[in-house]
């Protein structure tokens, strides 16, 4: 029989330049996702800032775009929340050492300390703090812009001096 009758497949090209255009389609296609990639890798603690850069259109590349800096954002707002409470925190650590070296004073010089005026002070104090403690919880607790921007400052210490002062307390104490 020729060689002429003999019947072969269709063919479809050579299967490594069909192996090499699926690999430029399928690298052409995901070249957005390395891009996505490469810009996550940028985002640290230090630069929370920075987003994913969106493409255009409503396709799945898109959507991934924006849903992961959905989530970057609220990543950099728990954060912010996060570190607005520790700092309050270490805030109010002053004016408790405050009230409790004022107690301790007290304890240790019982003759000398005018206990009426002292339970007063140490009462509206403590009711200072409280009010404070609760408002910084609601703030914690807010995402709803009111109050405090998180990453604002506040100055604890002026919050603290302008709710009222601070009491000025008279203390006898002999230093040996």
């Amino acid at each position: 029989m020729p060689a002429s009758d003999v019947k072969t497949p269709a063919r479809r090209g050579d299967p490594c330049r069909r192996g090499g255009t699926a690999w430029l389609l399928v690298g052409r296609a995901l070249r957005p996702v390395e891009a996505m990639r490469r810009q996550v890798t940028e985002i640290t603690s230090s630069r929370q800032g920075l987003r994913i850069p969106e493409p255009p259109g409503t396709n799945e590349i898109g959507w991934l775009a924006r849903t992961m800096n959905t989530m970057l954002e609220r990543l950099q707002q728990a954060g912010e929340r996060q570190s607005f409470v520790s700092d309050a925190s270490h805030e109010l650590r002053s004016p408790l050492a405050v009230l409790r070296t004022r107690t301790e004073l007290g304890m240790a010089h019982l003759a000398a300390t005018e206990w009426p005026v002292f339970a007063r002070d140490v009462h509206r104090e403590v009711g200072r703090l409280d009010q404070l403690v609760e408002e910084l919880m609601g703030l914690s607790r807010s995402g709803n812009g009111k109050g405090a921007a998180p990453g604002s400052s506040v100055d604890l210490d002026e919050l603290l001096l302008t709710s009222g002062g601070r009491s000025r307390w008279k203390c006898l104490a002999e230093i040996h």
